[in-house]
């Protein structure tokens, strides 16, 4: 994602625009975080301060030979049946929502935590009513989350629904400054867009705790497990002509309404605009939809272009693209972003875009395109382990320009990654790296460094077998470094204590 470096980048480069977050919070190092809840008018809230915990990752060992086998719980088992009414012309919604949620573990349950990113900005997210059960509930409701205690614990096996009715007042996506964060939840002249758009049942570690960390100024902050979406969203008031994109094709159209099943997915996210254009193609019963504005007809179709030929090499060498669907929006801000489904590209790629693959268009398309892997099929924890997902995305690029422009690999390199000179450990959370600029160079940058020269101490055939191993064994997780490594040490002899202490945090180790 970008932010108030953009300025700054596309005098030298904006490639980095799709590094950058729009999370903000305070530096934690402590394990356990401490959140003061906000005062906030409702006769459903009360102020006692609440303690949600982070998980630190493993440490890896230099001297450690190939890892255990981790022990897994069962998946969460959670489903979602939202019903929204939006009133484009005064852009609010009003949303019932229900969640069904089954205990899969060994661990009692006396408290259910929701994430609730719309809670962030003032006055956006409005809650009428909650019920667990059929019963009134009373919420915790902080600055970013909703909590609930349980009158009687869940325990392994049952399960339970949670109703909500709320509103939600979407705020104006401001212009870019260098002092401002972007923001991608809320609309534009252009467009308005849901993202992290309904309070969210968050992962449990092992031992049952609430996988929810503090939101930061740049990188993500939250964990999604998996989950199946029952949407219905009704559109008032919207002028004629207008799209929808959205993390799957619905099951049904008519009379303004549309509806969607999406399931065994990590979120459920949508765009819609009375501009948008569309060019869209199937391929291995895939469905892939560029949509753009009517000004950048030719980078939208070369977008798809593109994204159809990431598809199909990343089908190659990963395994299986994991969904039907894959839509890729031109956004109306300066930023980029990843979703289940679903990834925006800023205006700012399709303005600059002169015809060639030496740009950011492809390089960024690509490497969004790479996160229907490394987020969707295998999710990680990007608070704490970023590099997880985005130092394989960053080389998936490099893998593109390989099979599909070969004569641009040295310039991939060079434009890409040796431009900025990149130095730092990869392997530390986003709290940890102190700048956007350190955080980016680290996770991203020498990132890909170091999966090429994984690539070459472990060579092609070995290494791409571990790309296949390591989804294969992960997919549908929540996955960590230590699967990484345990992926491969199970495919290579090698030893690789060496890379370990150039690329990886020894104070960790």
């Amino acid at each position: 994602m970008l932010n108030q470096y953009f300025h700054r980048f596309i005098i030298f480069s904006i490639f980095s625009f799709c590094f950058m977050s729009c999370s903000s919070g305070i530096l934690v190092s402590d394990p356990t975080i401490v959140f003061s809840t906000p005062t906030i008018k409702t006769n459903k809230t009360t102020n006692t301060p609440f303690q949600v915990r982070t998980i630190n990752p493993t440490p890896l060992s230099i001297t450690e030979t190939p890892l255990p086998e981790k022990d897994l719980n069962p998946p969460e088992s959670i489903r979602y049946t939202i019903d929204l009414v939006f009133d484009y012309l005064n852009q609010t919604a009003n949303v019932e929502q229900k969640i069904r949620y089954k205990n899969n573990s060994q661990i009692s349950i006396t408290e259910l935590l929701l994430s609730c990113d719309t809670l962030r900005t003032d006055n956006v997210f409005v809650l009428a009513d909650s019920k667990i059960d059929g019963n009134p509930s009373n919420v915790e409701i902080g600055g970013f989350w909703l909590k609930y205690k349980l009158s009687t614990p869940l325990e392994p096996g049952h399960e339970l629904e949670v109703e909500l009715n709320y509103s939600l007042n979407l705020p104006k996506i401001p212009e870019p400054a260098d002092d401002k964060k972007p923001v991608i939840f809320g609309y534009t002249v252009l467009q308005s867009n849901f993202v992290d758009w309904y309070p969210m049942i968050v992962p449990r570690d092992d031992d049952g705790n609430w996988i929810l960390h503090d939101p930061w100024f740049y990188g993500e902050y939250l964990v999604y497990p998996l989950a199946d979406f029952d949407i219905s969203l009704k559109i008032q008031n919207a002028p004629a002509g207008y799209l929808v994109a959205a993390s799957d094709t619905p099951t049904s159209v008519g009379n303004d309404s549309h509806v969607y099943l999406y399931e065994n997915a990590r979120n459920f996210v949508w765009s819609i605009s009375p501009s948008f254009q569309f060019s869209q193609e199937k391929i291995d019963g895939v469905t892939v939809t560029s949509y753009y504005f009517p000004f950048h007809q030719a980078a939208g179709e070369q977008v798809l272009k593109e994204v159809i030929s990431a598809i199909k090499l990343y089908s190659d060498i990963f395994g299986p693209y994991p969904r039907s669907n894959l839509s890729i929006v031109e956004a109306d801000f300066l930023d980029g972003m990843e979703y289940d489904g679903l990834f925006f590209l800023s205006k700012g790629f399709y303005n600059l875009y002169d015809g060639s693959p030496k740009g950011y268009l492809t390089t960024i398309a690509v490497h969004e395109t790479a996160h229907q892997w490394w987020y969707a099929l295998i999710a990680n924890d990007q608070a704490l382990e970023p590099w997880v997902d985005e130092a394989l995305c960053t080389y998936s690029e490099f893998l593109y320009y390989e099979s599909v422009y070969a004569e641009l690999i040295e310039w991939w390199w060079q434009y890409r990654v040796d431009f900025y000179k990149p130095d730092g450990k990869i392997d530390l959370s986003i709290y940890d790296y102190h700048g956007f600029l350190p955080y980016r160079d680290s996770t991203y940058l020498r990132g890909a460094k170091f999966f090429h020269d994984l690539r070459s101490r472990m060579g092609d055939e070995q290494f791409f077998l571990f790309l296949k191993e390591y989804v294969e064994t992960n997919k549908d997780k929540i996955s960590s470094g230590n699967d990484i490594w345990r992926s491969i040490t199970q495919n290579s002899p090698n030893d690789f204590n060496d890379l370990k202490m150039e690329y990886f945090n020894n104070e960790s180790q």
